[in-house]
């Protein structure tokens, strides 16, 4: 009538359930720090846009002067037109490879708005032999907050600062 119950032994369902879940686990655990990465870059990316953006559009609205920097030091007058043409260009090929450090021999041509504004970019070359052999390095400085660097390769520098010299 009654049989003999064997406690010691656990299904291979069980074990196999452990398993999965450990599995489970060890993905999403590899996969967090990469996503999390991707999408406070993304963001940075975005308030960079939309910040440069406000500030330009109040800089055109108080006629405040737009100074230009150029690779030798010189400074000059930018109409806010040439300078929204060349943020344009910039986001129109969308975002690049996120920097730590600026390139350091290289001279970079600066655009700062009347509230303190500086959107500065700098030529960079390949030295690896990549597809892609020019990129600009785009350097975001707020006049509060924590300045944004990014590389892309997709557009020329030529293209960027030819908006703003005419």
């Amino acid at each position: 009538m009654f049989e003999h119950v064997n406690k010691e032994s656990k299904p291979k369902r069980d074990r196999m359930l452990i398993w999965a879940l450990l599995a489970v686990a060890v993905i999403v655990a590899a996969l967090t720090p990469p996503i999390y990465i991707a999408l406070n870059t993304s963001y940075r990316y975005h308030e960079f846009v939309i910040d440069y953006s406000k500030s330009l559009t109040a800089a055109r609205q108080e006629e405040g002067v737009i100074w230009l920097t150029l690779e030798d030091g010189t400074d000059r007058r930018v109409s806010a037109d040439n300078v929204s043409s060349t943020f344009l260009e910039l986001t129109g090929y969308g975002f690049g490879q996120p920097m730590r450090k600026l390139p350091a021999d290289v001279s970079p041509v600066t655009v700062t708005l009347p509230d303190g504004t500086v959107l500065s970019f700098y030529d960079t070359p390949s030295d690896n032999g990549l597809e892609i052999p020019t990129g600009v390095t785009v350097h975001y400085a707020p006049p509060e907050g924590k300045p944004f660097i990014y590389l892309q390769r997709y557009i020329a520098y030529e293209d960027l600062v030819r908006p703003l010299m005419r």
